[in-house]
């Protein structure tokens, strides 16, 4: 089944082409999810920064619960090429939303990319990035296999496939609206905490 919108991924002829898509698309993720925090830290008191870096990746986790398992369930109904053309909506829409209504804030005089790489000089910037690094890559090392576990470890109908994503991304909704709470009162204690949980 073909798509007529752009998409990378919709239009793939082969597997291993559309791997590759997913790929370059996702190079630049966290960059957006670390701009984003930046702009809403920079939108509120220094009191409420935890609180509105939690609402960013709310967006991420409401993904998880109304997005992927309405496009694993799209998938399944018509194909994976008219989800992907979906995501590929979505994505379109999102751009022009952010150009609309994400305030403009100009680079300072003195803003260097060399200087911004400096910070890799200090050992705490490789610690963060370390553990930012086995945190998420831990959960979407679960969750890029979520869809298929149920099927072939629990024999769920693939049809409540899309109810246990939903479920899964309810669970990381919760946790981020609770942990800010915590993050904001102690950062590496409640990060520590997260990371033996």
């Amino acid at each position: 089944m073909a798509c007529d919108l752009p998409s990378g991924f919709a239009l793939a002829p082969t597997y291993h082409a559309m791997l590759f898509f997913r790929f370059i698309s996702g190079l630049p993720h966290g960059a957006y999810f670390g701009g984003a925090a930046l702009v809403a830290s920079t939108l509120v008191p220094e009191n409420r920064r935890m609180a509105a870096v939690g609402r960013v990746f709310l967006g991420l986790t409401c993904a998880t619960i109304v997005g992927v398992p309405l496009a694993n369930w799209l998938g399944q109904a018509v194909g994976w090429r008219w989800s992907l053309c979906l995501v590929a909506v979505l994505g379109l829409l999102a751009m022009i939303m952010v150009r609309l209504f994400a305030p403009l804030a100009l680079a300072t005089t003195d803003a260097s990319p060399l200087r911004e790489l400096g910070a890799l000089r200090r050992p705490q910037v490789w610690l963060t990035l370390g553990i930012g690094a086995i945190g998420f890559g831990g959960l979407f090392a679960v969750y890029t296999y979520l869809a298929d576990i149920p099927g072939a470890v629990t024999h769920v109908a693939v049809a409540q496939v899309p109810l246990v994503l939903a479920m899964f991304g309810i669970g990381l909704t919760i946790g981020n609206i609770v942990v800010p709470m915590f993050a904001g009162r102690a950062v590496m204690r409640t990060a520590g905490v997260l990371l033996v949980w």
